[in-house]
């Protein structure tokens, strides 16, 4: 029986339903999980700023992925441990080619702040997801010289948003990272940042081996993880992506999946190839 020493979670659309509140429950059995020996990292889109809260209330301190692998932090100290920034000339090109196509609506992260040019969809929705925009600013081209995560494209329709997908990733697929994080997200990060790269480069500080890592997620930004752990975990409302190489899937985010998961991997009842 494989027994799992980290576990790498993501948050919106896993722990809770994006919008709504992480439910106590949730929080409850994350903490236990973490008191159990187990290593919880937090693997999400998010800033580090808006989930300080979390980690205090799951009683994490160490290391945390941010804004989608660009940016990881230990949480004890906020001491960033590793960074993959866009290179500055690739920000320009992508800011400049993506603000001519009507289509989409940008927010961009620097390593403080979320900056827009005014409200817009992708303003609306990360603010509803508690993702304020936090620096207005008349030309995101303005942000060139900053430390730049990532760059978020929100499109209302699914079907647009596949196809800007398709476009942008053939476009820019030797220059950076296209991944699609819900189905109203499309974004760009470094080459190097993904979920999955910097959650192994924490298992590997520590000494954990691929086949003593589990994740749990339900987007296409989650796959990376998929492709390093030893236990891949979906909820019930992932992506067809996600759920086609999940290992075990769980009840959906809104019936506390995660919690189903986390007794299962205490427990020793999960494994690699599903339940024992």
């Amino acid at each position: 029986m494989t027994s799992y020493k980290l576990f790498a979670v993501d948050i919106d659309g896993t722990l809770c339903v994006p919008g709504q509140e992480i439910p106590l429950q949730v929080i409850q059995s994350l903490r236990k999980c973490a008191e159990s020996g187990i290593l919880i990292v937090l693997s999400t889109g998010k800033q580090f700023k808006n989930i300080q809260h979390l980690c205090h209330s799951i009683g994490i301190e160490g290391p945390v992925v941010t804004c989608n692998g660009a940016i990881t932090v230990r949480v004890s100290t906020q001491e960033r441990l590793c960074s993959h920034f866009m290179p500055k000339t690739l920000y320009r090109t992508i800011v400049s080619d993506i603000e001519s196509d009507d289509r989409a609506n940008i927010a961009v992260f620097t390593d403080n702040d979320i900056a827009c040019t005014g409200i817009n969809l992708a303003s609306e929705i990360l603010n509803s997801i508690g993702e304020p925009t936090t620096l207005l600013v008349n030309s995101l081209l303005d942000l060139s010289t900053e430390n730049v995560a990532k760059v978020l494209v929100a499109v209302e329709n699914p079907k647009t948003l596949r196809c800007l997908y398709d476009l942008y990733s053939r476009q820019y697929a030797r220059d950076c990272s296209v991944t699609i994080t819900s189905d109203k997200f499309v974004e760009f990060m470094s080459m190097d940042a993904s979920k999955g790269k910097a959650v192994l480069k924490v298992a590997q500080s520590t000494g954990i081996t691929k086949e003593h890592i589990a994740c749990i997620g339900d987007s296409d930004n989650d796959l990376s993880m998929f492709e390093i752990a030893g236990l891949n975990i979906a909820v019930g409302n992932a992506t067809p992506s996600v759920l086609r190489v999940a290992d075990v899937v769980m009840p959906p985010a809104s019936e506390y999946g995660v919690v189903e998961a986390i007794n299962n991997l205490i427990s020793g009842e999960i494994n690699g190839d599903g339940y024992r």
